[in-house]
C-alpha cells in the first residue's frame, strides 16, 4: 500500500459514489505525480465540476488541478487518510480525512461531500477542521 492508504482499499474504476469518493481524497488530493493526478480528475470529475472551498468556489478540472497542485506545493511530505467509513445517500457520498506528514498524526481534518451526476464529480464541498489548538 501506498503512502495515506487504507489498508483493503482498492482504487477502482469511477462511477459509484462510494468509489468517487475515495478517489477524490487519494487519487485527486493525495496524487503528488501531476500527470496521474490530472488523469484522475479527467476521470472523476466532470468537465464543469465545481469545487466548494468554504467562500471560493474553484470551477473547472483545470482550475481544480491548480487548487490541489498549490495545496501540495505548501505541505511537502503531507499525506492523506481517511477516517472513518463513507457515507452514500443517492448521489451524495462524503468521507472524512486527515492530512499531515506521514506516519504522524494528521495535523488538519476535514470532510468531502459530493454530488455525482452522469458518474462523475459534478460538485465537491470541502470542510476544513481548525488543527488541534487552533
Amino acid at each position: 500500500m501506498g503512502p495515506g492508504t487504507d489498508e483493503g482499499t482498492t482504487m477502482t474504476t469511477p462511477g459509484t459514489v462510494e468509489d468517487l469518493v475515495l478517489r477524490n481524497v487519494f487519487g485527486v488530493f493525495g496524487e503528488r505525480d501531476a500527470a496521474a493526478r490530472a488523469a484522475a480528475i479527467a476521470e472523476v470529475y466532470a468537465p464543469d465540476a465545481v469545487l466548494h472551498l468554504g467562500a471560493e468556489a474553484v470551477r473547472g478540472t483545470e482550475a481544480i488541478d491548480r487548487h490541489v497542485q498549490a495545496l501540495q506545493d505548501g505541505t511537502p511530505g503531507f499525506v492523506f487518510r481517511t477516517l472513518g467509513e463513507p457515507e452514500v445517500d443517492g448521489g451524495l457520498g462524503t468521507r472524512a480525512w486527515g492530512y499531515g506528514p506521514e506516519g504522524a498524526p494528521p495535523v488538519v481534518t476535514g470532510r468531502d461531500v459530493i454530488r455525482v451526476e452522469d458518474g462523475r464529480i459534478a460538485e465537491a464541498f470541502v470542510f476544513v477542521h481548525a488543527p488541534a489548538g487552533g
